[in-house]
């Protein structure tokens, strides 16, 4: 039998629906509520996508791997920081990543994602993708081709 697919969501938001709807449709899913929560449940678990929101806050934690007010714009760019750190991470474990946000300045910060290597689709703007269909359809779409992480490794 077909393994579940598993993502990853970096989201400091409650959006209940959102996580409802991937749950129906048949998708384990993790939250992290701050980067170094992401970053933790990266060294433990494997994922099929990485659905990263652009703003999360910085804590105590996420100091101390490197992300600081100063260089996540106040937390405005944290999602963008993590990923530029993270990208040769990610990039390893064949996890694609799809970002949204709800950012004021929305083009230049999908400039700066596609600068680092993230395919123009893959970055969506919250406003474009306000309800939970445009969500599940852009979810479906990059994970359409692959085979889940758990058909891939067997659990040791």
């Amino acid at each position: 039998m077909a393994g579940l697919y598993r993502i990853l969501w970096l989201e400091e938001d409650y959006l209940d629906a959102f996580e409802a709807a991937l749950r129906v449709r048949g998708y384990e899913v993790d939250r992290a509520f701050f980067l170094s929560d992401a970053v933790g449940l990266l060294d433990k678990n494997r994922y099929d996508l990485l659905l990263l929101d652009v703003m999360i806050p910085i804590e105590g934690p996420d100091v101390d791997l490197g992300f600081t007010s100063d260089n996540t714009q106040g937390g405005d760019r944290s999602g963008l920081s993590f990923y530029e750190k993270y990208r040769d991470r990610l990039v390893s474990l064949d996890l694609p990543v799809l970002v949204y946000t709800i950012c004021g300045d929305i083009p230049d910060v999908k400039k700066s994602f596609v600068e680092l290597g993230l395919k123009p689709e893959n970055y969506i703007d919250k406003v474009d993708a306000s309800n939970v269909n445009d969500l599940l359809q852009h979810v479906d779409r990059v994970l359409r081709h692959r085979a889940p992480v758990s058909d891939k490794y067997s659990e040791a």
